[in-house]
């Protein structure tokens, strides 16, 4: 089963996964109730497979992030590629909105939680601080959940070990 996680908004400061603190106000958003749950093993490795592709494609490849990326994890190599230029990150901004679509809202009208899509997600958000909380949130429960990287190539049990 996917782990989930509720998250209410409520403005003030907020310990980040760096150990630094935040102040969020919230505004309009105060008070509001978020599900996350994570991706499928199927939408996040395809989601770590974007990552990597970001990383890895294109005339400007930086040779310590791919490094990163080869020998340790993608998810580390995008952090140290984002810490390098923080500007790069609005190159990026639609693969990590994606992280937005694994949350549901509670919509009091309707009495129910409503996942949030591309199409009514201006809808339910309406703070530029909840965005920034929201995705910063996921990316700390995908990093958290997503044990590894890809393996550099397939493994099939030898002969032996198949027959213990």
């Amino acid at each position: 089963m996917r782990k989930q996680e509720t998250l209410t908004l409520k403005s003030g400061e907020y310990k980040l996964s760096d150990g630094t603190v935040a102040t969020f106000n919230f505004g309009r958003d105060d008070g509001k109730f978020f599900r996350f749950t994570e991706m499928s093993a199927v939408d996040l490795e395809l989601w770590n497979l974007e990552q990597k592709a970001l990383l890895t494609s294109g005339p400007d490849i930086d040779k310590d992030v791919a490094d990163i990326a080869e020998n340790h994890s993608v998810t580390a190599a995008f952090f140290a590629y984002l810490a390098k230029d923080p500007k790069k990150l609005v190159q990026h901004i639609a693969h990590f909105n994606k992280l937005l679509y694994c949350y549901e809202v509670f919509d009091k009208a309707v009495g129910a939680y409503i996942k949030l899509t591309p199409d009514n997600i201006a809808d339910h958000i309406e703070e530029t601080a909840s965005v920034t909380y929201l995705r910063n949130k996921a990316m700390e429960f995908t990093a958290f959940f997503l044990i590894g990287d890809l393996p550099k190539s397939p493994t099939t049990p030898d002969a032996q070990s198949a027959e213990r």
